[in-house]
């Protein structure tokens, strides 16, 4: 055994020791916020993962079969890239491409995609002024628009309401695409009789005295259409789907991905289809790449600090994935103890729940390599047998002042703890600062080769989280690749009422990948 293993070895026996004292401690104190609770909520979790164990089959995308494929299209004076998600097959015939917009966001200046769905909500809130200069502003780009209304009605009166809103909303706007209303929210709340006289009243106002093309459709999951039968198929269907095959076959106009907010249809609506080549079809302007990345996908980071989280309504906020805090570390020079976070069980059970892509991050405070790698050995320990099926790596956070003040020390520390990571067969990255990133990287050049997430911000504001947008990302040079930029701290979220939440851009495609553990 080499002196480098025996301090290891040491170090982890005072780790273990002194865990074991915090348990038998916390045992006599009765302590709610105790070891003994932490590790009762961790067996709980692993019998829950025992008991419902997802189908983790995975749709292949059928015209690439791994890597992310980037194909330059040319818009005006500049080529940009796109990439494809590797987790979704696109139906046959689904060759055209869209995005939607909710009723409080700017669609992008440019639009890559054939055809843009204006989300528009319930007659309750009325009409969107945003929603009219989205409309608007694809009627100036030759993109064909339509609209989604995700309908609240519960009464045949309701439902002609949320209709006039239409109605006041597209008046002198022309509309190429059908206007869905999404019934997922009601399905279950009226009579079957009551809910297709709803869309059919829905449909008689909209349609009436509008010299335009656009149809009536009804959006909602296979299942809600299998309650409806035969007694809408004189409406456009559009099929929500969470990425399993539901067998379109002809059956529906459009579908629409929820995992990653990709809308396909079979009709251009009159505009030719940007990505008509075989490679690039089924693309999303989310996307898009420029000079500096990739792709940009939005995304948090999220502790106990964000207390208890409304993870539906956080996805419906266009949260595409999130990284969770693991653990943190006390210091061996205090006490040596692995701090698991009070939120993490619950936090990863939401996410597996609703399917939205995670990853881990651990916070140290270690001094040297050999406390770096019990770091690393106590993280997997705590991982081993939980089956989190990661999308996103385990990512080392650095950024106490010690770090800094050592850079060279800190590159050591990134590296023994990731090694060991990958090793036990996880992607591993490191999260720090940009100035810390290029510190290290100036130090030891092989920091460069290994995943990053770094925290750099433009501004230092509070931000809603759908006002934070690719502006936003700043120009990163001299660290080499880097896969997820955290833009800013102080993000407001609805779902999340305790306290902001940092904001993040994955710029590389991490996030879309299938899992990080090799199984």
């Amino acid at each position: 055994m080499s002196r480098n293993d025996e301090e290891i070895e040491l170090i982890l026996d005072q780790f273990n020791r002194k865990n074991s004292a915090t348990r038998t401690n916390n045992k006599k104190a009765g302590n709610e916020g105790s070891v003994k609770n932490l590790n009762v909520r961790e067996q709980n979790f692993r019998k829950s993962k025992n008991s419902k164990k997802k189908n983790n089959v995975k749709l292949k995308l059928k015209r690439l079969a791994a890597s992310f494929l980037a194909t330059a299209v040319i818009a005006g004076s500049g080529a940009l890239a796109y990439k494809i998600y590797t987790d979704v097959e696109i139906p046959e015939g689904f060759d055209y491409s869209g995005i939607s917009v909710s009723s409080r966001s700017n669609l992008p200046d440019e639009i890559k995609n054939d055809f843009v769905l204006i989300e528009v909500n319930s007659w309750k809130e009325g009409v969107s002024e945003k929603s009219i200069e989205n409309i608007k502003k694809c009627n100036s780009a030759g993109i064909p628009c339509g609209i989604l209304l995700n309908s609240e009605a519960l009464t045949i009166s309701e439902a002609k309401a949320d209709a006039t809103c239409i109605v006041a909303l597209i008046e002198n706007q022309k509309i190429d695409c059908p206007i869905y209303y999404n019934i997922d929210k009601i399905v279950d709340k009226v009579s079957q009789e009551d809910l297709l006289k709803m869309c059919n009243s829905f449909n008689e106002i909209c349609r009436k005295g509008n010299e335009s093309e656009y149809g009536v459709g009804i959006s909602a999951t296979a299942e809600n259409f299998e309650k409806l039968g035969e007694s809408i198929s004189h409406f456009d269907k559009m099929v929500i789907s969470d990425n399993k095959n539901v067998g379109y076959d002809g059956e529906y106009d459009m579908c629409y991905f929820t995992r990653t907010g990709q809308y396909f249809s079979s009709n251009s609506y009159g505009k030719e289809n940007v990505n008509s080549s075989e490679e690039t079809q089924g693309l999303n302007s989310d996307l898009i790449a420029t000079s500096e990345y990739d792709v940009a996908i939005k995304g948090i980071d999220v502790s106990q600090y964000q207390g208890d989280i409304d993870w539906e309504t956080v996805k419906a906020q266009g949260v595409n994935y999130a990284i969770i805090r693991f653990s943190s570390f006390s210091g061996f020079h205090e006490n040596g103890k692995l701090n698991i976070d009070d939120k993490f069980y619950e936090n990863i059970a939401e996410c597996k729940r609703l399917d939205i892509p995670f990853g881990i991050y651990c916070y140290t405070k270690a001094e040297t390599e050999a406390e770096a790698l019990a770091e690393a050995e106590a993280v997997l320990n705590r991982l081993d047998g939980l089956d989190l099926d990661m999308t996103l790596p385990i990512y080392y956070d650095i950024e106490m002042d010690k770090h800094f003040n050592d850079p060279e020390l800190s590159a050591k520390l990134c590296k023994a703890f990731c090694d060991r990571v990958k090793e036990a067969g996880y992607q591993s990255g490191i999260y720090a600062s940009y100035s810390l990133f290029k510190d290290m990287v100036n130090k030891d050049s092989s920091i460069e080769d290994y995943r990053k997430w770094v925290a750099y911000y433009k501004y230092d504001e509070k931000r809603d989280y759908n006002d934070v947008t690719e502006e936003h990302i700043p120009e990163i040079t001299g660290i080499g690749k880097y896969d997820i930029v955290q833009v800013t701290q102080y993000g407001d979220l609805t779902g999340i009422d305790e306290n902001t939440v940092d904001v993040n851009y994955d710029t590389s495609g991490v996030s879309l990948q299938t899992s990080t553990k090799v199984h």
